[in-house]
């Protein structure tokens, strides 16, 4: 689960940060940016399971998503913790403690966006060293993971399965003149973390990307003057056996005036 979100950049949430509970209440005047807030989360799941582009155009573009004053890149930092007491979860071995999980994007000259930063670390300093665990680490340059077996970060590229570096030209080949070819597609931008699938070869990063791909956040609901949010309910009961009553329903506040109303123009008549 999130414990505490931090934002920057993100439409009205600049410099934003939240702490989460097992229940949080999240109250304000219209237009303050609750759903905001639901939309800032939905599209960090999102950005966990799918390309970047896609995850932003599913809100309109990254120009839509950013801050009218632009003065800070779109990034945000979660922490995370296993949920407990969930039937799914308790059975997932490893994710000890906390996690922390940044990502700063950027957009460059051609209109694309990619990630400047993102690191996936432990909340805490493990036993034997001053500094948390770094699990996964990127840069525009260069990317990192965390490899169990050496016990330090290697390469991204080297190390996770079906990312191969280019190959060096051969001898025959270098020489050669090149066969025109059409320019390949841009390959799509996705966040690290959102490549992590290997839950043998490197669990905690791959199974914190399952956790937060499968976040749900519901921002859409009916709030008008007869959603039922908003009129008082009535409980509907049936009698059984003498005086115990049975819930069988609960009716809007407006329906039952309705229902009233038939009811007395039927005993005028």
């Amino acid at each position: 689960m999130i414990t505490k979100l931090e934002v920057t950049g993100y439409r009205l949430l600049e410099h934003f940060e939240a702490d989460f509970g097992q229940l949080t209440v999240v109250i304000g005047a219209n237009a303050s940016g609750k759903s905001t807030l639901l939309d800032c989360l939905q599209l960090i799941a999102t950005a966990a399971e799918v390309p970047l582009e896609t995850a932003l155009n599913r809100q309109g573009g990254f120009m839509n998503v950013l801050s009218a004053a632009l003065s800070n890149p779109l990034g945000w930092t979660l922490a995370l913790q296993k949920p407990t007491r969930h039937p799914f979860w308790d059975s997932v071995p490893g994710l000890e403690g906390g996690f922390v999980y940044q990502v700063r994007l950027a957009c460059d000259a051609s209109g694309r966006v990619h990630p400047i930063h993102e690191v996936l670390r432990s909340a805490k300093a493990l036993r034997g060293h001053d500094e948390p665990a770094k699990l996964l680490e990127a840069t525009s340059n260069r990317s990192s993971i965390y490899d169990r077996r050496k016990g330090e970060l290697v390469p991204f590229d080297e190390a996770v399965p079906g990312i191969a570096a280019p190959s060096a030209p051969t001898e025959s080949t270098a020489d050669a003149t090149p066969a025109p070819t059409a320019p390949a597609a841009p390959q799509a931008v996705s966040l690290r973390l959102a490549q992590m699938r290997f839950l043998n070869e490197y669990p905690d990063p791959s199974w914190i990307r399952v956790l937060l791909a499968n976040a749900a956040f519901y921002p859409g609901f009916d709030v008008g003057r007869f959603s039922a949010l908003r009129t008082v309910q009535r409980l509907q009961y049936q009698r059984h056996s003498g005086h115990v009553r049975h819930l069988v329903g609960i009716q809007p506040g407006y329906q039952h005036e309705r229902d009233s109303g038939r009811v007395r123009d039927t005993q005028r008549l």
